[in-house]
């Protein structure tokens, strides 16, 4: 009887150990998906953080570019008028000079007069030409704006996965170490069921020879 009911304990800590082997292989094969998975998403989130540099860094650029270009078109518009200036002082002189019935100006007064007149139009024609510039830099930069935000949205939801991510990760760790933590007490409880067994074996031999040994003596 003793030895039946070892038997029976025995096939039924075995079937649990198998149980739960197969629930800690099972939860293997979910961890290692699980982690394909992560590191896919992980890549994903690479791309979006590199895509988000790159515009960062030309957003940058063109800013700057444009603060260089707006201090540029400001030195040449204190340029312009500082030659305005020299070009109405002379212009005065000259109709001074024609009301007191001079005919010209001086040939060095003209000729400087001349310089500055060509010198004015060249920094007109380079105010232009930055008007344009800064025009063209702030439209690319309205057109930029707009995918630098979309970008960090992008990057604060994939931040905001990520750490969903790694909770769920360290949830199947967990389940993981439970899992092998319960096939080793499993385990141990195995190997106290045999130890058991063994000794209610060597008990039932001994209690054997001692009732047969008795019945010899009462024979006799």
């Amino acid at each position: 009887m003793v030895l039946s009911n070892s038997v029976d304990a025995h096939v039924s800590a075995n079937k649990i150990l198998q149980r739960k082997s197969s629930e800690l292989d099972s939860g293997k094969h979910e961890l290692k998906i699980h982690f394909s998975e992560l590191e896919q998403k992980s890549n994903g989130q690479l791309k979006v953080q590199k895509l988000q540099l790159q515009g960062h860094c030309k957003c940058n650029h063109l800013e700057m570019k444009l603060r260089e270009l707006q201090t540029s078109f400001a030195d040449c518009s204190e340029r312009v008028d500082v030659l305005q200036e020299k070009f109405v002082h002379f212009w005065k002189i000259s109709a001074s000079k024609e009301r007191s019935l001079k005919l010209t100006v001086s040939e060095y007064e003209r000729q400087q007069l001349m310089e500055e007149t060509t010198n004015l139009k060249a920094e007109l024609l380079k105010i232009a030409t930055l008007q344009d510039e800064v025009l063209a830099l702030k439209n690319e930069l309205n057109a930029i704006k707009p995918e630098k935000e979309k970008l960090e949205t992008s990057l604060h939801i994939k931040f905001e996965e990520r750490k969903e991510l790694k909770i769920e990760k360290n949830l199947f760790i967990e389940n993981i170490t439970d899992l092998q933590k319960a096939v080793s007490e499993l385990e141990d409880c195995k190997q106290e069921r045999f130890d058991l067994e063994e000794k209610a074996s060597t008990i039932g031999e001994w209690s054997n020879c001692k009732g047969g040994f008795m019945g010899t003596g009462f024979r006799a």
